[in-house]
């Protein structure tokens, strides 16, 4: 886990700088290597990504940008399952595994659970202790989940003995 101070503040790559907007994946490297230096340097820790992120490339940029460039020990990175691009535990193994590799680590902080939704929530009941398991094996080493409305409440109220949850600030819209 990194040494930098904790706080409430993390950096979040949904929307990192581009070369071209109209290529999601267009990434402008030395504008992104700069802005991530940058909130290093001022002792913030945490970054944020997910799968889905610019066109399923945005946790190649994180490796690129970040953890190519920094010792792990030196940030908290989080990642997301992506709720909707999953149908079965093999679907699980699988985007778990192609997400360890496109941000070229062996772990990740926080895993969350990204889009809960009621459409998506007998999914994610059936999920949950895969997703703990993964937590266990100390591929992650906090296993969220990722709330963006109150229809969190009876999945959370189920598992809270074991996760943590994460409002995010569309929680409040």
């Amino acid at each position: 886990m990194s040494q930098g101070k904790h706080v409430d503040l993390g950096f979040g790559c949904m929307r990192l700088p581009l070369l071209r907007a109209d290529q999601p994946e267009s990434f402008d490297y030395e504008k992104i290597e700069r802005l991530f230096d940058v909130f290093l340097k001022k002792g913030f820790t945490y970054f944020d990504t997910a799968y889905t992120y610019h066109g399923y490339h945005g946790e190649e940029a994180v490796r690129k940008a970040l953890v190519e460039r920094h010792p792990r020990s030196s940030f908290e990175l989080a990642t997301k399952l992506p709720l909707r691009d999953f149908k079965d535990e093999q679907d699980l193994e699988r985007i778990f595994k192609e997400q360890l590799d496109h941000c070229g680590t062996e772990y990740f902080d926080y895993y969350l659970l990204h889009n809960m939704v009621p459409m998506y929530m007998r999914s994610v009941k059936s999920m949950m202790p895969l997703v703990l398991l993964l937590e266990r094996r100390r591929r992650a080493k906090s296993a969220r989940s990722a709330c963006r409305s109150m229809i969190c409440r009876s999945f959370w109220m189920r598992f809270s003995r074991n996760m943590e949850i994460c409002w995010t600030s569309s929680s409040f819209r």
